[in-house]
């Protein structure tokens, strides 16, 4: 009797052990939705921020409406249009844009959390790992209570990483078909979301890469190793291995590919040009980027096409002279908001582009968007034959992504890339919670307006002072969270350290990792996705002057956080075995 009495108790106390997982993740999950619902949504009115805010608020009201992405004008396909969609979609289900925004990002976390817990089977960790990101601080700046979409875009880049090492994990490590499809789908359906955003894609492929290549050749290497082979995974089939990757990847392909198409072809429809936007894509990127080409002329560092490169431009194309008279002219407003920025050195700071564009609209060749297709094709082709034929000297020619590349000088890239690394956790606008005086002044007509397709927007000026109040009297929980975060932060570099000189040390006395070597390949994809970003936005900075704001780096600052995160996690899981004896052989 009393064997069984302590049976039972140890069943109980087993039970107990295996609900407090679940219990601490379900009460992180409850503070982070509580605290962000506490922000006030700071919504803009109709006709505030064009290039941003205002854009992507017209573009809501008018997929809300039946009407794709509304009325045509020079901004209208400047940007991807899956941001003003979600908001949409939202609306349907009365979700405000930052708390989906919100929303995506746990879902983040949580795919995050599931990768760990997969490789390690343990659980803590896993919780450890969601909560840990769950309540970020940065959830709760101003940055994310506007109408913003790169408030969205940090957690879906997280989102489109974690699935795709799901979906090749569970191909490598012969999971259940099943599951391995649903991981791929919301890795594909979710990468189509991501480059449909923003125009800067392609700094996420070589993290994706670093999963797709990193873990088959740890699979291989784990199956040479008869101990590590039977452990809970087993010896799968290298045939069907090698089947269900292939499928992984065409079908993450296409769930990639099709919304993509999708969204080109209905732009065919409505506005004339199968392109998803017309600032990373089609015939004015490929005109910029030549132009920015132009060499044999003194360059100016951070505006990408001065003075002289324009003259030299003007010199071989007909077609670009018509730009001269508006992007000359001193009273250029552009030139002026550099000004404003002090650094009045021609069109710094990231407006050069939106210069050129407002030079063709008064130009006369913007009344469409075939008409301003065409009308950059001639400036290139006619810059690109100068260049040919060595009329003008020029640089190398690279897609116009990579121009900037030739003009950032190596170690100038260092220095800012490590000052942005040490601004991820240095940066206040990381972690100030949001301010009253920052709310923008909004008619209740407008509101009214706006209200209709987007959810949570306080009815009247009244509504939105009194959100702001209520949130004021919650703000010491949220400076508390922030200067938490910032030691916490910290101290987790430490251990990450201390985990990784514990595990170099263990594996040079017994040759033997701790943990399956696959959270390795997810911790180094962490790390690269946080890495090239830094890099690129440091070349831009650079070449181009673009301003680089603190919201353009919340997938950066993601990236990090979930890193320190694993390799916390890891780290003690190394602290902890190294202090146990080591086994005689």
């Amino acid at each position: 009797m009393p064997g069984r009495r302590v049976a039972a108790r140890s069943r109980r106390a087993g039970r107990r052990a295996d609900l407090w997982p679940l219990l601490v993740l379900l009460l992180g999950t409850a503070v982070s939705l509580g605290l962000r619902w506490f922000v006030p949504f700071n919504i803009s009115a109709i006709g505030a921020g064009y290039y941003d805010q205002a854009l992507f608020l017209r573009q809501t009201l008018a997929f809300h409406n039946g009407d794709w992405l509304g009325i045509f004008d020079k901004v209208t396909l400047s940007k991807g249009p899956s941001y003003p969609v979600f908001n949409a979609a939202l609306g349907w289900v009365h979700i405000s844009p930052p708390m989906g925004a919100h929303l995506t990002y746990l879902a983040a976390a949580g795919v995050l959390a599931l990768g760990v817990l997969q490789v390690t089977g343990r659980r803590r960790a896993a919780v450890w790992v969601y909560v840990f990101v769950a309540l970020d601080p940065v959830n709760f700046t101003p940055v994310h209570s506007q109408l913003l979409r790169d408030n969205w875009y940090s957690g879906l880049s997280l989102l489109v990483l974690g699935s795709f090492f799901l979906a090749v994990l569970g191909a490598v490590r012969r999971h259940p078909l099943p599951v391995v499809v649903l991981w791929t789908l919301v890795s594909g359906l979710s990468a189509a979301a991501f480059w449909l955003c923003r125009e800067e894609g392609l700094w996420l492929a070589p993290a994706m890469l670093t999963v797709a290549v990193g873990l088959p050749i740890i699979e291989l290497r784990r199956r040479r190793n008869p101990r590590r082979a039977s452990g809970g995974h087993g010896r799968a089939a290298p045939v069907r291995t090698g089947v269900v990757f292939a499928m992984v990847l065409v079908v993450f392909a296409l769930c990639a590919w099709a919304p993509v198409a999708y969204v080109a072809d209905r732009n065919q429809e409505v506005y004339g040009v199968r392109l998803t936007n017309d600032s990373g894509d089609g015939e004015f990127a490929r005109a910029y980027g030549a132009w920015s080409r132009i060499r044999g002329v003194p360059l100016t560092p951070e505006v990408p096409i001065n003075a002289a490169q324009r003259r030299a431009g003007y010199s071989v194309s007909e077609s670009a002279r018509d730009l001269r008279p508006w992007l000359e002219d001193p009273a250029n407003p552009w030139k002026a908001y550099a000004c404003e920025q002090q650094r009045c050195t021609d069109f710094p700071n990231g407006a050069e582009i939106w210069a050129f564009r407002d030079a063709a609209e008064a130009a006369g060749h913007f009344r469409s968007e075939p008409e301003f297709q065409d009308y950059f094709a001639r400036v290139a082709d006619e810059l690109e034959l100068a260049c040919d034929e060595e009329r003008i000297e020029c640089a190398p020619d690279l897609p116009p992504s990579l121009q900037p590349f030739l003009r950032a000088r190596a170690a100038a890239v260092a220095r800012l890339s490590l000052r942005w690394t040490w601004l991820l956790w240095a940066e206040d606008r990381f972690y100030a919670p949001f301010a009253s005086d920052e709310l923008f002044p909004v008619p209740d007509a407008d509101r009214a307006v706006i209200g209709e397709a987007i959810a949570g927007v306080p009815a009247t000026e009244s509504d939105a002072h009194s959100d702001t109040s209520r949130f004021d009297r919650w703000r010491w929980v949220y400076e508390a969270l922030a200067v938490g975060y910032r030691v916490a932060l910290a101290a987790l570099v430490l251990l990450v350290l201390a985990g990784l000189a514990t595990a170099l040390v263990r594996r040079a006395r017994r040759r033997e990792s701790l943990e399956d070597p696959a959270l390795a390949v997810l911790m180094l994809a962490l790390g690269v996705a946080a890495a090239v970003r830094i890099v690129v936005f440091a070349v831009v900075e650079l070449a181009e002057g673009f301003g680089v704001d603190a919201r353009y780096h919340l997938p950066t600052r993601l990236m990090a956080v979930a890193l320190l995160a694993v390799g916390a996690s890891a780290g003690l899981g190394q602290l902890r075995a190294g202090r146990r004896p080591t086994p005689t052989p």
